[in-house]
C-alpha cells in the first residue's frame, strides 16, 4: 500500500471458515477493512473449494465488513469460476445492496465464457487471455446485452 497500490485482494481464512468460526473471518475483515479505507478491497473464496452454504457465507461476511468485491478464484487452486457460483455470489451480495462487485476469475477461456459471466452478474472478469478473448468477441461482448434503440 505505502507503494501505491489501490485494490487488494485478500483470500478467506479457509480453516476458520470451514469451522463456521464466522466471527473470527469477521473480526479479520473488520481489522482488514479499517486499516485500508481507500483501498478497493477483493475477498477471494475459490468458490471451486467450498460448499454453496460456504459461498454465501462468505459473501455475507464480505459485505458486513464493508469490503469492495467478492471474487471466485485466484486461478491457482480448481477449476476457477463457473457461472453457477456467479449467480449465487450476485444473488447474495445484491441482498446485501448493490454496491459490492462480483469478480468472477479463473477458468474463462472464451468470449463465451466472458459473456455468460457477465449474465451471472460478474461485474468484473480475472482473464488471463484476455486479447485472445476480445479478438474473438469482438463486438461480442459490448453487443450481446445491449437493449435495441428502437421504440424509444
Amino acid at each position: 500500500m505505502d507503494a501505491g497500490a489501490v485494490e487488494l485482494d485478500y483470500v478467506i481464512n479457509y480453516p476458520l471458515l470451514k469451522q463456521a468460526s464466522y466471527s473470527g473471518i469477521l473480526s479479520e475483515l473488520q481489522i482488514l477493512r479499517s486499516s485500508f479505507l481507500s483501498v478497493l478491497i477483493k475477498l477471494i473464496l475459490e468458490t471451486s473449494q467450498l460448499s454453496r452454504l460456504d459461498i454465501v457465507a462468505g459473501c455475507l461476511l464480505a459485505a458486513a465488513a464493508k469490503l469492495d468485491f467478492v471474487k471466485t478464484s485466484t486461478g491457482f487452486v480448481g477449476s476457477g469460476a463457473k457461472v453457477d457460483d456467479v449467480r449465487l455470489m450476485r444473488f447474495v451480495v445484491s441482498s446485501e445492496g448493490d454496491a459490492m462487485g462480483v469478480k468472477a476469475s479463473g477458468g474463462i477461456r472464451s468470449a463465451s465464457d466472458a459473456a455468460n459471466m457477465l449474465r451471472a452478474g460478474a461485474t468484473r472478469l480475472g482473464l488471463s487471455g484476455s486479447v485472445l478473448i476480445m479478438e474473438e468477441g469482438r463486438g461480442d461482448l459490448v453487443e450481446a446485452d445491449r437493449p435495441s434503440a428502437e421504440g424509444y
